[in-house]
């Protein structure tokens, strides 16, 4: 008598891969969901510090000193020395010209200047110059120094 042996998974061996191909499948998509949940982050990172240095480079290339004497221009269109921009406190992005920006409108732009003395150059001749955006519980700050040369 010849006895074939049987080809094939017995019926635990099914399951056993079934539950084992579960596991696997399930930490596969938990990964790439937070992946995927968190993939706007350095878009927006990115944004805030193009924002902030944008700022940052506008308020350095002003000068130290008013050149009409009359401190504390009405708007930024009309600012014309660095310590103008102390004004700016927490208020959303806009051109220089004033006009806002919309699509940047979660964004909020606090400037903050300072006399601060650097190396050997007293404080009354340079500034400090901090911009911080603040978006989604989060914060960055740039800053800079402008110097009366």
């Amino acid at each position: 008598m010849n006895a074939t042996r049987q080809q094939g998974y017995s019926f635990i061996e099914l399951i056993m891969s079934i539950v084992v191909l579960g596991i696997v499948l399930s930490g596969a998509v938990l990964l790439f969901s937070t992946a995927v949940g968190s993939s706007a982050d350095p878009l927006r990172r990115h944004q805030a510090i193009a924002l902030a240095e944008s700022y940052l480079d506008e308020i350095l290339s002003r000068r130290f000193v008013d050149p009409d004497g009359t401190d504390g221009e009405a708007s930024r269109a009309s600012y014309d020395d660095v310590d103008d921009y102390a004004n700016i406190v927490s208020q959303a992005p806009a051109l220089s010209n004033g006009n806002p920006v919309a699509s940047l409108s979660d964004y909020l732009v606090t400037v903050s200047v300072t006399n601060e003395a650097l190396g050997g150059i007293a404080a009354g001749n340079v500034y400090r110059v901090d911009v911080t955006v603040a978006y989604d519980n989060t914060s960055i700050t740039l800053s800079g120094y402008r110097t009366n040369y």
